[in-house]
């Protein structure tokens, strides 16, 4: 995968679609199947995430789960 995080600093909430199935381990990660569409979708503080918005829930992504659109 590619890193994603320079280019997203100069758009930094964007549309994001999910390549994989996640179940959250934490309250403040998403569940998610393959093919959700998440919003506003930027980096966040923890190395490795994402944070997004998904059925009005913001929470963490994995960055190598998801293509940006």
């Amino acid at each position: 995968m590619l890193n994603k995080l320079p280019f997203l600093h100069s758009t930094p909430f964007r549309k994001a679609k999910a390549l994989y199935a996640c179940k959250a381990e934490h309250d403040s990660e998403l569940s998610f199947t393959a093919g959700t569409i998440f919003d506003n979708v930027h980096p966040s503080q923890e190395p490795g995430w994402l944070e997004g918005t998904l059925n009005g829930k913001t929470g963490l992504i994995p960055e190598n789960y998801v293509e940006f659109l």
